[in-house]
């Protein structure tokens, strides 16, 4: 039970994370033609796109993240690795393939925001910290697998 909070925990702070991200990109590139954009307007094209572009992009992601961080969870019970290493490492790729996959589905990037290197980095640092938050809501011992502190022996 604690497996599918710590998945929907990630998916949701990957949603939130990619989404806001891919917002800022877009502002920026508006802003760089010369366009003002006041906070109060970019804090507004955020929660608009978290609502309209939010659930699309949770299911889009979704796959992916399972697919790495089932991976992650079978790596940890064979190679002594920190959690906090291995899930943030599997969010940061699910993202990064995702991100690869979409153009050569759709023929073109879908979100705006990541139709750059630094628009995809952006994508991958959200994947990063929601490998992190299933890590961490998932619970168990952050320690290395196998190390004393992990068995309970320190």
């Amino acid at each position: 039970m604690r497996t599918a909070a710590a998945f929907v925990a990630a998916i949701a702070t990957a949603t939130v994370l990619g989404t806001a991200a891919s917002t800022h990109f877009v502002l920026e590139g508006l802003v760089e033609a010369g366009a003002e954009i006041p906070l109060a307007d970019r804090i507004g094209a955020v929660g608009q796109d978290l609502v309209g572009l939010g659930p699309t992009y949770a299911l889009v992601v979704t796959p992916a993240l399972a697919v790495f961080l089932l991976v992650g969870a079978r790596l940890l019970r064979s190679v002594p690795f920190p959690p906090l290493l291995v899930f943030p490492t599997a969010g940061a790729l699910a993202l990064l393939v995702t991100m690869a996959a979409l153009p050569v589905a759709f023929g073109v990037m879908p979100i705006s925001g990541a139709r750059s290197g630094d628009g995809v980095a952006a994508q991958m640092v959200g994947g990063i910290v929601a490998g992190a938050v299933f890590a961490l809501v998932r619970g168990g011992s952050l320690a290395i697998a196998g190390s004393p502190r992990a068995s309970g022996r320190i």
